[in-house]
């Protein structure tokens, strides 16, 4: 994986060529869709050459062993394009990222970065709070599950708060897949929803949406 707390992914790889400079080793490395568009190049560099995006799908992991361990005569499947991070926005446009997990902020804030955007980081729902006493950014990517406050709290309370905060779009984080919890989201006041782990395209497909909204 190449997203791992204390030493990523494509380092440890580094560091495992070094000690075994005379032994070829295939290296497979698991990336995020959000993640390709930013690494594959490093990892290319490093010596990786085998890819698998995550979640991780059996097809995909089966054919990229059959690719190593199968018989010569056979073709290993084609690598996926990497994913392309487009400019959407500008430096003037900022965007509030509500994430507890350090590796989730990290990977959607460079993302977004990439894309153009300024962004505001918060921790917990209070933290949001606070943070529109002095921002008014165009939208509010809200994690659901956070400690001291929810999404969903911080939600209902932003809901309260007179123009232009009570309007802001706030789209959830969430790793739950299930109508039940979407419905969760829907009903404390939230406009949409992103699944974790992010796909570029359905993270895109919502700054489109609710950006140029705001």
């Amino acid at each position: 994986d190449h997203q791992m707390p204390g030493m990523d992914g494509i380092t440890l790889v580094g560091k495992i060529k070094e000690s075994l400079k005379d032994v070829p080793q295939p290296f497979i490395l698991m990336l995020s869709s959000l993640d390709k568009g930013m690494c594959i190049d490093d990892a290319q560099r490093m010596g990786i050459d085998l890819f698998l995006s995550k979640p991780v799908k059996l097809h995909e992991l089966n054919g990229i062993l059959q690719s190593i361990f199968g018989s010569p005569r056979e073709q290993p499947q084609e690598t996926p394009a990497t994913p392309e991070i487009r400019k959407l926005g500008t430096i003037n446009t900022s965007i509030l990222v509500a994430e507890d997990d350090p590796v989730n902020m990290l990977l959607i804030s460079e993302v977004l970065a990439k894309m153009g955007f300024t962004v505001i980081k918060a921790t917990d729902g209070k933290q949001v709070l606070e943070q529109l006493g002095s921002h008014i950014p165009a939208i509010i990517l809200m994690d659901v599950n956070m400690p001291e406050m929810d999404g969903l709290e911080a939600t209902q309370i932003i809901r309260t708060m007179p123009q232009p905060q009570g309007n802001i779009p706030i789209v959830a984080l969430t790793a739950a897949a299930m109508s039940e919890d979407r419905e969760r989201c829907l009903l404390a006041g939230m406009n949409s929803f992103i699944t974790k782990p992010f796909k570029l395209q359905e993270l895109e497909d919502v700054l489109r949406k609710y950006v140029d909204a705001a």
